[in-house]
């Protein structure tokens, strides 16, 4: 696997990890969830041989399908739920350095804007929370990104996240 592949795996790893992260830490701060015992549980019984987890597996995972044993394949690219509650798609390429992004509208009145984010920079903040489109650029549509839309409460706390992967 290339170095540059093998970085884009870990981000977006590394996303789905940080939106079952701040799901859990809100679980905690509601008493509902305690992460000293699952801490705990992970340095003393490391698994010999975790899941390697995708969008994909996840999505099965949290789902409870089976999943298989060897299933390395790349994520499929489909749209899973449990990992895209917005809704985040790309819609189209629009020009040179272009993406024209869209995704369900909240009908929650904490959240009061969005942002995006491009590999993890912040590209865009979006201030009416009743849009559901955004044109996305200038951005290099030569490289493979991770394209993360966050919805942001009145206090700037995240209440959700989605993440799609840009591939030329």
């Amino acid at each position: 696997m290339a170095a540059e592949e093998l970085k884009d795996k870990c981000r977006l790893k590394d996303s789905m990890i940080e939106a079952l992260a701040d799901e859990l830490r809100d679980l905690e701060r509601r008493g509902r969830w305690s992460a000293h015992k699952v801490l705990r549980e992970l340095t003393l019984y490391p698994n010999p041989s975790p899941v390697d987890f995708n969008r994909q597996t996840l999505a099965r995972y949290l789902n409870n399908e089976p999943l298989d044993d060897f299933d390395d394949r790349d994520d499929d690219g489909k749209e899973y739920f449990a990992t895209n509650p917005l809704g985040l798609t790309i819609v189209r390429r629009v020009g040179p350095d272009s993406l024209l992004l869209k995704w369900l509208p909240i009908a929650d009145p904490k959240i009061t804007c969005y942002e995006i984010h491009a590999n993890g920079l912040l590209m865009q903040r979006i201030m009416s929370p009743g849009r559901s489109k955004a044109l996305l650029h200038p951005i290099d549509l030569d490289k493979k990104m991770i394209i993360t839309l966050n919805a942001l409460s009145y206090d700037g706390e995240k209440e959700e996240s989605a993440s799609v992967v840009y591939k030329k």
